[in-house]
């Protein structure tokens, strides 16, 4: 928490943006469910902060996309992937683009079942 903090009063503008993204990521991988509500915090401030950068909107909706499909919040994971994806098309990261569709190909299928 400390670290969090003290990065923060570090960095400025864009690199907040980073700061943030790279907690949420952490939260998400390595810590538990309980605390997912803070990942998907940071996640917002960090699109708050860079909304028109397509980097941060792949990372960060594809970010949410997993929190929320491990959530079981499957339609809010469909509508983040697919943000997420759009980001991606403008990056022109055709790789990320096709692994992506097929997630949400499969969240598709579970929002049918």
């Amino acid at each position: 928490q400390e670290a969090y903090r003290h990065s923060l009063r570090l960095s400025s503008g864009y690199h907040q943006t980073q700061v943030y993204a790279s907690w949420a990521i952490a939260i998400f991988k390595y810590r538990d469910l309980s605390e997912y509500d803070k990942a998907e915090e940071f996640a917002a401030r960090a699109l708050s902060l860079s909304p028109n950068d397509p980097k941060t909107r792949s990372t960060v909706h594809g970010l949410l996309a997993n929190l929320y499909e491990r959530t079981g919040h499957y339609p809010k994971a469909i509508v983040a992937l697919t943000a997420a994806i759009e980001a991606d098309r403008e990056l022109n990261s055709w790789r990320l683009i096709k692994q992506r569709q097929r997630q949400l190909d499969q969240l598709r299928k579970k929002t049918k079942d």
